[in-house]
């Protein structure tokens, strides 16, 4: 088989494993109702409060431009998991044994992380076209104008996305929970500092800000003196006549090193696999001595041979009753077990300047701090028997769907009871009851949302994406129907607490659904 041949089959058995899966579906959902909304004018980007008639070359770049900002962030967490795959499944050992060398297997992962993230992009293409076809808003339809936009902004945008989520499993630490949270950080963070400092940038927006505010000038309209980017809310904008960008040689030669560095990410990614041989990584595990001479003699074996049989002791039924503390003091360790002592001395940290500094930072980003903190210990609610491959041990024991999944519930809201502790008596002390009645909903919310993710999805990544983006949206920057800590006067007089208090106790029934299919299957 010739290393063309390989590298297809490899491609093409990642693509088609991705794409039947429900997360696959679901962003693809969420991808298209982005679309209609960009189409009935809900989702826009504005610039000095204008935007574009809605025309060919409007509805493309908008359209692309929505397309790259959703994929370029939950498109990274659906295509990382290749590498983890070859890994649990044993596939990384036996390509290890055949001739496919470090750069192929990269390249291999890399082409199907962009042909899984492209598929997605040309649902979207299809839908575009059939939105201008069927408008009837603006100019006759233009293909050029509609279509360039994809090939031009999504293309290189994916590819380094998709080289990205390649390099974060290759290297060892960044392949769990952690490396998905600084994704999300170093993608917000990135993004505000391109469109900020107004450099290229891989999703394109500083491009057309650039050429918006051109076009602008040109027709001589009035313009403020601080350019601003909003997508969706605020105001009513103004319309204006947009004809496209202008797709000069230095625009595609911008492009083209996007493209450049995703070629680069790749053979970088090479660079440091290990060929699933953890000797040879960058981080070597030394098999301990004792480890290595664990392995029984002929006397040890034929001892165990010729052991009797010995048959145990039925166990009453009122013998597993009353051990529910001891169920919840094991759901703890296993909960907080891994996490090293500085983690345990930064939420101390935290902690102690809760009851120090003012209530109101207290309550408000430093409570946002303290919610974060706990993320990975809270992702493996829920998920962790099927992660680790405990579940059929697990689920045979004395009453795992009353016993088991009530203690690991209960386990998360105690870390989270723990978390805002400082606030919570600080609130106390001060007689703010909503706040405080907002604040236990808020610890309510998050071990019933983790326990829902990971029974339903046996996988603590789902927990990760969702509630780091509700956090940074509630918590963060205080949008008032997902603050779910109660920080806003808006989200206390809008019923935002009663709302998480509902949707925490119908998350507690569909953990329990989720858990009790996974038991009978």
């Amino acid at each position: 088989m010739s290393a063309s041949h390989a590298l297809y089959q490899m491609m093409r058995a990642d693509f088609l494993e991705r794409v039947r899966r429900r997360s696959f579906l679901m962003v693809l959902a969420c991808a298209v109702w982005l679309a209609v909304e960009v189409q009935r004018g809900h989702v826009i980007l504005q610039v000095d409060g204008y935007r574009g008639v809605n025309n060919s070359a409007w509805l493309g770049s908008m359209m692309s431009l929505v397309t790259t900002t959703f994929l370029s962030l939950f498109g990274f967490y659906i295509v990382k998991n290749t590498v983890a795959r070859d890994i649990q499944t044993g596939v990384g050992q036996v390509l290890a044994t055949t001739r496919m060398t470090r750069l192929q297997y990269a390249f291999g992962k890399v082409l199907s992380n962009l042909a899984v993230l492209m598929s997605i992009v040309m649902v979207l293409v299809l839908a575009a076209l059939l939105m201008r076809f069927t408008g009837g808003v603006g100019d006759s339809p233009q293909l050029a104008e509609l279509l360039v936009p994809f090939v031009l902004i999504a293309l290189p945008a994916m590819a380094l996305v998709a080289a990205a989520a390649l390099v974060f499993e290759l290297i060892p630490w960044l392949r769990g929970g952690l490396g998905n949270a600084l994704y999300f950080w170093a993608w917000t963070g990135l993004l505000a500092i391109f469109v900020i400092g107004k450099r290229d940038d891989p999703l394109g927006f500083t491009m057309h800000m650039n050429s918006i505010e051109a076009s602008l000038r040109a027709q001589g309209l009035p313009m403020m003196h601080n350019s601003s980017l909003s997508i969706g809310g605020g105001s009513e904008p103004k319309i204006f006549h947009w004809e496209g960008i202008r797709w000069t040689g230095e625009i595609l030669l911008a492009r083209l090193s996007w493209l450049l560095a995703a070629l680069g990410l790749t053979a970088a990614g090479s660079f440091i696999f290990d060929r699933f041989d953890p000797d040879r990584g960058m981080l070597p595990k030394l098999l301990a001595p004792q480890e290595r001479a664990e392995e029984p003699g002929p006397a040890a074996q034929a001892q165990v041979s010729t052991a009797p049989i010995r048959h145990l002791t039925p166990l009453a039924r009122t013998a597993v009753r009353n051990r529910f503390d001891a169920l919840l003091g094991a759901e703890l360790k296993l909960m907080l077990r891994g996490v090293n002592i500085w983690w345990g001395l930064v939420l101390i940290g935290m902690l102690v300047a809760s009851f120090l500094i003012p209530i109101a930072k207290a309550h408000g980003p430093l409570l946002a701090g303290l919610w974060i903190w706990p993320l990975l210990v809270w992702s493996q609610m829920g998920a962790r028997e099927s992660f680790h491959r405990t579940d059929q041990m697990v689920f045979s024991g004395a009453f795992p769907l009353f016993r088991q999944l009530p203690a690991t519930w209960l386990a998360g809201f105690l870390l989270a009871l723990l978390a805002a502790s400082g606030v919570l008596v600080r609130l106390a002390l001060a007689g703010s009851m909503p706040e405080l009645g907002a604040v236990l909903v808020g610890a309510l919310f998050i071990p019933s949302l983790a326990v829902a993710l990971g029974a339903w999805s046996s996988s603590p990544r789902l927990f990760e994406i969702l509630y780091l983006l509700v956090w940074y949206a509630g918590p963060l920057n205080r949008i008032p129907s997902l603050d779910f800590s109660g920080q806003t006067e808006e989200a206390l007089h809008s019923g935002a607490p009663l709302l998480f208090l509902g949707l925490s106790a119908g998350l507690l029934v569909a953990a329990f659904v989720g858990r009790s299919r996974r038991i009978q299957c």
